[in-house]
């Protein structure tokens, strides 16, 4: 029992890295990076997809989809 708990946690932990891994890197400007070492004390990070239950539509930018938007 313990052996399969520990084995959820481990694929769990894979699939949700899947995503840090492929993720696209953050290309800046060369004045949003000076902004951010004068800001560094003021940063503060949220996601803006939650999903299933939010995210944005691919072909339509400015739509949303998602369990939340269908209630």
């Amino acid at each position: 029992m313990q052996l399969l708990k520990i084995f959820k946690i481990l694929v769990l932990y894979f699939f949700l890295s899947l995503k840090i891994i492929f993720a696209d890197a953050v290309k800046l400007t060369e004045e949003e990076k000076k902004w951010i070492e004068l800001n560094k004390s003021k940063i503060t990070i949220g996601l803006n997809e939650y999903p299933p239950l939010l995210f944005k539509n691919l072909e339509k930018p400015n739509e949303y989809e998602g369990l939340s938007v269908q209630y």
